[in-house]
This record gives C-alpha cells, sequence and structure tokens, in this order.
C-alpha cells in the first residue's frame, strides 16, 4: 500500500499507484462507489483483445499505464490519453452501483476547473508536438484582422482626410497586431522547446517487432 503525506488529488495518487504495482492486469478504483463489484470481472474479461477496459456506468442512474502521464485532474481523461498513445480502448457496460447518487449542484468553480481541463486535454492530444500549428494559427488570425483594421485607417487617413488620433479602433487594432506577433511568437517558442527535447519524447507504442533472418549461403545456392 502507498500512502502519500497528504491529498495531492486522485490523479497524482493514481500516478504514485502506477509506479509502484506490478501484474498483468491493474484494477483502479475510486474511493466513492461507481459500479457493483460484479462489473470488474467483465472488465478484466474484456481485457483479451484490448490495452484498457473502461467501465461505463449502464443503465445510468442520475445526470499500458508507464507510457501515460496523469496530473491534475487528467485521471477522468484517462482512455483519451491512452488511445492518443495508440493503446486500444474498450467501453464495457457495467451496472451502476446504488450507492452512486449525487443530488446536489457543483459549484461554478467545478465547472470552470472542468471546461479547463477539456481545453488542456485537447490541447495535448491534438498540438503537443506541434504547438505552432495552434499559436501560430490563433496568432495569424489576429495579426491579419489587426493588419486589416491598420490599412483600413490608413485608407481612410489618405483618401478621405479621417484622423487618426483619439480612435479607439487604432489603439485595438494595434494591439490585435502585438498580440497576433506574440502568440506566433509563442508558438515558434514551444517548437524550439519541442525540438530541442525531441529525443526524450515519445507519443508512439511499438506493437511487435517482425525480424526477417538472412538467408544461408547454402539456401543462396539452392535458389
Amino acid at each position: 500500500m502507498v500512502s502519500l503525506t497528504r491529498q495531492f488529488g486522485e490523479a497524482t495518487a493514481l500516478m504514485a499507484g502506477f509506479e509502484h504495482s506490478s501484474g498483468r492486469v491493474i484494477v483502479t478504483l475510486p474511493a466513492y462507489h461507481q459500479i457493483v463489484g460484479d462489473g470488474i470481472g467483465k472488465l478484466v474479461a474484456a481485457l483479451g483483445d484490448c490495452d484498457i477496459a473502461v467501465g461505463r456506468r449502464w443503465p445510468r442512474a442520475g445526470s499500458v499505464l508507464e507510457e501515460i502521464q496523469l496530473y491534475g485532474d487528467q485521471h477522468r481523461f484517462l482512455a483519451v490519453l491512452a488511445e492518443r498513445q495508440g493503446f486500444v480502448v474498450h467501453e464495457v457496460d457495467v451496472a451502476q452501483s446504488k450507492d452512486d447518487r449525487f443530488t446536489g449542484l457543483y459549484g461554478p468553480r467545478d465547472y470552470a476547473r472542468g471546461l479547463l481541463d477539456i481545453f488542456t486535454v485537447f490541447f495535448l492530444v491534438r498540438f503537443t508536438k506541434k504547438p505552432l500549428r495552434f499559436f501560430g494559427m490563433v496568432g495569424l488570425t489576429i495579426f491579419g484582422i489587426g493588419s486589416l483594421l491598420v490599412v483600413w485607417l490608413i485608407a481612410e487617413k489618405l483618401l478621405l482626410g479621417q484622423g487618426l488620433a483619439g480612435r479607439p479602433a487604432l489603439l485595438l487594432s494595434t494591439l490585435l497586431v502585438v498580440l497576433g506577433l506574440q502568440l506566433f511568437a509563442l508558438g515558434l517558442l514551444g517548437e524550439l522547446i519541442i525540438f530541442t527535447h525531441a529525443r526524450a519524447i515519445k507519443d508512439y507504442q511499438i506493437e511487435r517487432v517482425i525480424q526477417f533472418s538472412r538467408p544461408s549461403s547454402q539456401d543462396r545456392a539452392v535458389r
């Protein structure tokens, strides 16, 4: 049993358990009721043709592990992160526990954290090794909008004689141009960091290695 010095969150507890566990099958259970105990056998049996079996509480009442790094509240997205690494994930219907009931309301802070976690996982899955595609796309879009505003203001100044001093549009366009350049530069910086540490980053899994033996000289003579 692994006992932490204090409560670090469920994701940290799972990572500590994974590091000190061994065996062919590892079953994770939360400290609260979710499914009936009989459903664990169905999850273990489903591992015959997949790497991770995730229990889906159904019918629902109420509203490889060494390769996956969890932190914060990312334990809720374990299946998504495992599939990103190339593992086969199956969802198995298991009976929901009668003690798994929640009739209260979550606070705005919980929903805000959940939204940020979703955005974090989305970024990790899509843009971990290509941050320029995300920051560059957003930065170029903002830079383009700001540049168009600048061109429009200059055209008004040259063609219509409209003054630029004291116009909020001038300040807005300048801020958009600067923000777009900063986001693009942030993407380039991320690309440099990824390039520097690319050898230490492993985002693939080898299913099997097929070796071919060279034919002997006798075999080549026969052919």
